[in-house]
């Protein structure tokens, strides 16, 4: 009796282990689907703040092009000899290129970083690619930003006294016909050889504004359809 008792309760227990571990499965495949949906989730947020990123990016190479061309056709304009009344107005509103920040939408990144769940996506290579998309934002950003403070610090620095001149006499081309005496004929005056270098500098940075944003637009790219087809699979 003791024999088959000891039996029956060897077999009790080993039910009981069974229904454990199948409970524990049950409850890890669970898990699974939880976590599996909220990164699903979590990475199609980052997806739109992606796409609304790359729509600034756009805008901002569309604005760069148009300035580095703009600069280059005033490098022209600036070197000759005499102007008509059009080309005075266009001297007289020349403003240089500007660097422009990118603003991007950080919110889900930023989440993704505060909580740890940007570690916990399932893809360690995607996870290296996001955060390295990110820092790439970021030295672009500074860089952007060291690059326009020292060129508008120098641009309004004031030091071409006759080109400030004939941008404040409100369109009165007599006044800029004989600030361009002055200005543009002789180039040799130190005005005329500070805007020559404004101008010279200005076509350096927006090549480099131009090369960086079309860059990290690139990356953009990539990175969304890196996320893409993860969540594909």
């Amino acid at each position: 009796k003791t024999g088959k008792y000891l039996k029956y309760a060897i077999g009790e227990i080993v039910l009981v282990v069974i229904g454990i571990l199948i409970a524990l499965q049950i409850n890890t495949l669970n898990q699974n689907k939880i976590s599996k949906k909220t990164e699903k989730a979590i990475l199609n947020r980052l997806i739109k703040d992606l796409e609304i990123a790359h729509l600034r990016l756009k805008k901002l190479q569309s604005i760069y092009q148009l300035e580095l061309e703009r600069n280059k056709d005033f490098s022209i304009l600036i070197k000759k000899t005499s102007f008509s009344d059009s080309a005075l107005l266009k001297i007289s509103q020349f403003d240089g290129v500007s660097a422009r920040e990118i603003n991007p939408r950080l919110t889900t990144y930023e989440e993704m970083i505060n909580t740890g769940r940007i570690y916990n996506l399932s893809n360690e290579s995607l996870v290296n690619e996001i955060i390295e998309y990110y820092r790439k934002l970021k030295d672009v950003e500074t860089d952007i930003s060291e690059v326009g403070d020292g060129y508008s610090a120098y641009w309004n620095s004031r030091d071409f006294i006759e080109f400030w001149h004939m941008k404040n006499v409100n369109g009165n081309l007599d006044e800029m016909k004989k600030i361009a005496e002055v200005l543009l004929i002789d180039k040799s005056g130190d005005d005329y050889k500070h805007l020559l270098n404004m101008v010279v500098r200005g076509q350096d940075i927006g090549i480099r504004l131009v090369r960086r944003n079309e860059d990290l637009e690139g990356k953009n790219i990539n990175l969304r359809k890196k996320i893409t087809t993860f969540l594909n699979q």
